[in-house]
């Protein structure tokens, strides 16, 4: 299932108000234009989308597809990570990693609502309802992990986890969309779900945060202090590849 008129039915069935992306008509209107909605997500955040409004997008042009969280308490967590070498094996390091995290959710292993993004990310989609955490007007929460959680490593191999965001509204790019170099988000699972997304507890959430990122706090685009002297230690003797 390659064409995204396609994959924009699938969705809408799934319950999701569904937006399109033409990068080339998002210039000058957004910092990222592979990654917002071409069409206005604002007007569909309170009411169900129409069947006639997601047929009558763009679909032959767009290069991507998202979704517009908050919508029936639809939400999303959002992990960024950083890898230090081209060949790192990155698929294995987010997998282990997502397991954890979707015990900690009280989600299975087998959870199909999980994306690998292009740039070593992971979302994972979910019903919840509102967080108790106060955020800002057109901000996402976001989080710094502890120390314990900085790096995940795989043998020789280790990937920078630098932050989360808790992504209550707003949007989110889903598979199959692409991105510059034509680079594909794509399912964990590597086949689209089967059901709609499940709810989970607020209580399996902090727990979470507890978990992963209770010491540093709101993020402040800066990675903790043992994140240079780790990279220091491992690799300041080793040559370019």
């Amino acid at each position: 299932m390659n064409d995204l008129r396609l994959w924009a039915n699938y969705y809408y069935n799934m319950g999701f108000n569904v937006t399109h992306i033409i990068p080339h008509l998002n210039e000058g209107k957004a910092k990222n234009t592979y990654k917002s909605p071409t069409n206005d997500r604002h007007i569909l955040k309170n009411r169900r989308q129409t069947i006639e409004e997601l047929n009558s997008y763009d679909w032959e042009n767009s290069t991507g597809i998202g979704v517009v969280l908050g919508f029936n308490n639809l939400r999303a967590i959002d992990f960024d990570f950083k890898s230090h070498r081209d060949n790192v094996n990155s698929i294995k390091i987010l997998t282990d990693f997502t397991i954890k995290v979707l015990e900690l959710l009280g989600l299975p292993s087998s959870y199909e609502w999980v994306t690998f993004t292009p740039n070593n990310g992971i979302h994972i989609l979910f019903y919840c309802e509102d967080h108790p955490f106060k955020v800002k007007d057109n901000l996402t929460k976001a989080f710094t992990p502890n120390d314990n959680w900085c790096y995940l490593s795989n043998e020789d191999d280790f990937l920078s986890f630098t932050h989360l965001e808790l992504r209550w509204n707003k949007h989110l790019v889903l598979s199959p969309s692409t991105t510059e170099g034509n680079r594909k988000y794509r399912f964990k699972n590597d086949r689209p779900p089967k059901f709609r997304p499940r709810q989970i507890e607020v209580f399996n959430l902090i727990s979470m945060l507890d978990e992963l990122c209770c010491k540093y706090g709101i993020y402040d685009n800066e990675p903790p202090k043992s994140y240079n002297t780790f990279w220091e230690y491992r690799y300041k003797n080793e040559s370019p590849d």
